[in-house]
């Protein structure tokens, strides 16, 4: 947190009612020239102005905060306050709100009474809100509102808060990802029940029975098969749709979940977006994967040029997901499941979490 801003005297929606009677009042004396009006208004003159000289004077209170570095959608999380005078006196009662400085609709404000405090006296105040929707809360501040007599201002200090909190998408199942075939090394067990792939050059560490003897007559140098295994392999996923929309971020918390699988499985995760050009970014830690999901915001539909190069990235027999809002894009998601076909490219469809495999 940064130092704090003080000294904002702030007016309490209260005062206008005596501030209304007092004018009343004394309108309605000028009328009738009755004397008991001008004393009523003018005490409530005198509250307005005891109250405004009471606020003449800063409250020396210090305020810490303790949120999670990550929330999620529809979850409920802790806030945490800890709130100490640092004055010898009591304090003037006190109001404590946190506020989000920018995409407030993700996670409602809080704020709670502190009352008066005794001379170096500390509390602790938790709470608790539920977020609205996914984001990055990259800054926010603390509004502590000292409350003058009678209740009509308060003197406000603001003390920015810097850390950052991950806005999570709601929870959801992960889709259970077909193997992808992958090729394993020269030293593989050819009674594995495993498919011969290529032949290539002996390497140190093949085992002898493995060696392609007829290649290597043929060539004159040792020649190895390697055979074609079961692999964890890599994740391709490709979000269309537009942050907000309820049916995208069912399917990007869908898509959050079956990435967070596969990455504990020791897959690499790839997710492509675009908008206006063209994004991969290779997640290759829970960290990084979560933010990103975290943020993103639109995505449109690529290109038949990109797709190809997005399922080439794949490779035959690699897995890729697609994440787009339902009842939208029924013609790109065609596209995609025909071109998966000729590229030999599992799919999946977060929107039905149905894989189909495309030999």
């Amino acid at each position: 947190m940064t130092q704090p801003v003080p000294g904002k005297v702030c007016v309490v929606p209260s005062l206008w009612s005596p501030v209304l009677g007092a004018a009343g009042l004394f309108a309605f004396a000028l009328v009738t020239h009755a004397v008991w009006p001008q004393v009523l208004a003018c005490a409530l003159v005198g509250l307005v102005g005891a109250s405004l000289v009471g606020m003449g004077r800063q409250v020396p209170v210090d305020v810490v905060i303790e949120l999670p570095d990550r929330v999620v959608v529809g979850r409920p999380f802790e806030t945490k306050l800890q709130v100490t005078h640092r004055g010898s006196g009591p304090s003037r009662p006190l109001v404590v709100r946190h506020r989000v400085v920018a995409a407030a609709g993700r996670v409602p404000h809080y704020a709670t009474m502190i009352g008066t405090l005794a001379g170096h006296e500390s509390v602790v105040v938790r709470g608790s809100r539920v977020p609205r929707a996914r984001g990055v809360i990259e800054t926010s501040h603390l509004e502590i509102d000292a409350v003058a007599p009678f209740g009509f201002f308060t003197r406000r200090t603001v003390i920015a808060v810097t850390q950052r909190v991950l806005v999570l998408p709601a929870p959801a199942p992960a889709i259970a990802l077909p193997q992808s075939i992958g090729i394993r090394s020269g030293n593989a067990d050819a009674a594995g029940g495993l498919d011969a792939g290529a032949v290539r050059a002996w390497r140190p560490g093949d085992q002898v029975r493995n060696v392609e003897w007829r290649s290597t007559a043929r060539t004159g140098q040792l020649t190895v098969l390697e055979r074609e295994e079961l692999s964890a392999g890599s994740l391709v996923a490709v979000l269309v749709g537009t942050s907000g929309v309820p049916a995208f971020e069912a399917v990007v918390a869908v898509a959050t979940a079956t990435a967070a699988a596969a990455l504990h499985q020791g897959r690499i995760v790839d997710v492509v977006t675009s908008h206006g050009n063209i994004r991969c970014s290779s997640l290759r830690t829970e960290g990084a994967l979560l933010e990103f999901f975290a943020r993103v915001e639109q995505a449109e539909p690529l290109s038949d040029a990109s797709l190809d190069q997005v399922l080439r990235s794949c490779g035959r027999g690699g897995t890729l997901l697609v994440a787009l809002a339902p009842a939208t894009f029924a013609d790109w998601r065609m596209r995609v499941g025909a071109r998966a076909a000729i590229a030999g490219v599992q799919v999946i469809d977060a929107t039905t979490t149905k894989a189909t495999t495309r030999t």
